[in-house]
C-alpha cells in the first residue's frame, strides 16, 4: 500500500499543478498500422491488419530541469498475426487486445542526485532496451521473451503497465537503475482492463540493471548492460505446483561498427535466461545489424536484419508437443516518406513455431506505416 499511495499521490498532485505551471508542454500522437500476409507455411494462408494509436503529453514543471510529468494513452485494434503461424515469440510489437486505456502516468524528479520516477510505468522504456533494435517489428527485439513471458500477466510492459517506483543514478559513463513494480499489472482475466491494486498475494517484480554507455574513440556510441529480475510471489510451475523464486538474468550490448561518410552500420546482441521450472522459454539469444546512409541523398533510410532464438525448457517440453527451439529472422527497411509518414516493408521467417516440429515453418510479408503528429504547444 505504501508504493500505491506514493505513486498515485505523486501523479495526481503533479498533474493537477502542471496545468498552471508547465512551461514546455509537448503533445505527440502516433498511429502505427501493420499488414501481415502468409507467403509460405503457417497454420492459415490469410492476411491480417492491426493498429496502434499512441498519444502522450510531456510536461516540465517550472523549468527545463524541474519535475517532469508524463501521461500516455494508447488504443489497439485488429488481429494478432501470430494466429496465422502458431509461434511463441510473436510477430508484431503492437499486437494487443482491442482496448483504449491510460498506459503510463508518472512523475520524475531529482532527489539527492538520484533520478526518481513513480506512477504507471513501462519497464521496457528503460530496462532491457536496445536502441539499434528499435527498427524491428518483431517483439523479441524490444524486450527478450525470457523476460516478457514472466509473471502471472507478464511484467509491466506493453500493452499493460503497472504501478512502479524507479531509481536511476549515473556514475560518469556508468549507470545503475532499479525498479520495484506491481507483480501483476492489469487484469489476467481480461486484457482490456487496467488494475491499480497492489497486494501481498500478487507480490512485486524487482529489477536491477547496471550498464555503461559512451562514445567510441573512433566515433559512434556503444552500450553494455546486465540485468537481473525477481518476482516475490509464488507461481505455478509447468507441473502445476506452487513455487517461489521466478527470476532471470540478461546481458545486452550494442555499438556502432562502421562509420564512413553518411554510411553507418550498428550491431547489437542480447542473451537471457529465465527460471526453467516456471517459464516455458528458458533461454534466448538474439542479435542483428542495422545500416543507414547507404542510399545517396537518403541518409535517414534504415535497413536491418536480425534473429531471435527462443529455447524452451525441458519441463515445458515434457508437457507439450514442443521439441526444438523457435527461430525467427526479420528483414526490415524503414523509409521516411515525409516528416509525418514512415513506411516499413519487412519479411519474417519463423522456423519451428513454438518448438512444434509438426507446424510448418512460415514466411510472412509485412508492411508497417507510421503517421505522426506533434504540434508545438510552447509557441
Amino acid at each position: 500500500m505504501i508504493l500505491k499511495r506514493l505513486a498515485v499521490g505523486l501523479v495526481t498532485t503533479s498533474l493537477l499543478s502542471s496545468v498552471a505551471v508547465a512551461e514546455y508542454p509537448a503533445v505527440n500522437a502516433v498511429y502505427t498500422g501493420d499488414v501481415f500476409s502468409v507467403v509460405q507455411g503457417g497454420t492459415d494462408r490469410d492476411t491480417v491488419y492491426l493498429g496502434n494509436l499512441d498519444v502522450d503529453v510531456d510536461l516540465r514543471l517550472g523549468s527545463d530541469d524541474g519535475m517532469r510529468a508524463y501521461v500516455y494513452f494508447l488504443g489497439n485494434h485488429g488481429d494478432d498475426p501470430s494466429a496465422l503461424v502458431g509461434d511463441a515469440q510473436g510477430l508484431s510489437n503492437i499486437a494487443a487486445p482491442r482496448t483504449l486505456r491510460m498506459y503510463e502516468a508518472w512523475v520524475e524528479d531529482e532527489v539527492f542526485g538520484i533520478n526518481l520516477k513513480a506512477g504507471l510505468y513501462d519497464l521496457n522504456s528503460e530496462f532491457d532496451s536496445i536502441e539499434a533494435a528499435s527498427l524491428f517489428v518483431h517483439p523479441s527485439f524490444g524486450i527478450g521473451p525470457d523476460f516478457s513471458q514472466a509473471g502471472l500477466n507478464g511484467p509491466s510492459i506493453f500493452p499493460v503497465a503497472g504501478l512502479a517506483v524507479r531509481a536511476y543514478r549515473a556514475f560518469g559513463d556508468n549507470y545503475a537503475q532499479m525498479a520495484v513494480l506491481d507483480g501483476v499489472p492489469g487484469d489476467p482475466d481480461d486484457g482490456r482492463k487496467s488494475n491499480f491494486r497492489i497486494s501481498r498475494h500478487e507480490g512485486a517484480l524487482i529489477v536491477s540493471e547496471f550498464g555503461r554507455t559512451g562514445e567510441l574513440a573512433e566515433g559512434g556510441a556503444y552500450k553494455l548492460a546486465a540485468g537481473i529480475w525477481h518476482f516475490t510471489a509464488q507461481y505455478e510451475d509447468v507441473d502445476g505446483e506452487l513455487e517461489r523464486g521466478n527470476q532471470g538474468v540478461y546481458l545486452l550490448g550494442e555499438r556502432q561498427l562502421i562509420q564512413s561518410g553518411a554510411f553507418e552500420l550498428a550491431g547489437f546482441a542480447r542473451v537471457g535466461i529465465a527460471d526453467s521450472s516456471i517459464n516455458s522459454i528458458e533461454t534466448y539469444v538474439g542479435g542483428g545489424l542495422v545500416a543507414s546512409g547507404f542510399v545517396p541523398g537518403r541518409p535517414q533510410d534504415r535497413m536491418g536484419i536480425a534473429f531471435a532464438r527462443a529455447g524452451f525448457s525441458d519441463q515445458w517440453r515434457g508437457v507439450t508437443v514442443g521439441e526444438g527451439d523457435e527461430l525467427a529472422i526479420e528483414w526490415s527497411y524503414e523509409i521516411p516518406v515525409f516528416d509525418w509518414l514512415i513506411l516499413q516493408p519487412n519479411l519474417q521467417y519463423v522456423s519451428r513455431p513454438s518448438g512444434d516440429r509438426e507446424l510448418d515453418d512460415a514466411l510472412m510479408a509485412g508492411l508497417r506505416f507510421t503517421i505522426a503528429y506533434s504540434p508545438n504547444l510552447a509557441q
